[in-house]
């Protein structure tokens, strides 16, 4: 039991001492500053976000107000119910009023849609 312990206590010392050592030469200061890094993969910037009114909307009877999930969809399952604030609201096809959410049409993008959920 007491060598356990000891053979334990001299491998945790090693991984230690193994783990503090540096395997390189660190760069001087003034180096690492001005040095370029470049990207170690492609990097794609990310597409543009179109605002939306970060005001609640009045709309089908209810108040909205922007989400974060962002869906596509074809235009066979969702509805027109309205537009305001220069963009059209949509209901999903099977859905009736009162509505649990509504989708605004993301400008310049065709069936990419923007969730509105309802503010009670």
């Amino acid at each position: 039991m007491r060598s356990s312990y000891r053979a334990g206590g001299i491998l945790l010392v090693a991984l230690t001492w193994a783990g503090c050592q540096t395997k390189s030469e660190n760069l001087p200061l003034e180096v690492a500053r001005n040095r370029v890094v470049w990207p170690t993969a492609t990097e794609r910037a990310a597409p543009a976000t179109v605002s939306f009114p970060e005001e609640v909307v009045r709309m089908a009877g209810g108040l909205w107000q922007v989400g974060f999930k962002e869906y596509q969809l074809p235009e066979r399952l969702v509805q027109p119910v309205g537009s305001a604030g220069g963009l059209t609201f949509y209901a999903l096809s099977w859905d009736a009023a009162p509505y649990g959410r509504l989708l605004a049409g993301v400008p310049g993008r065709p069936g990419a849609y923007r969730e509105f959920l309802g503010v009670y």
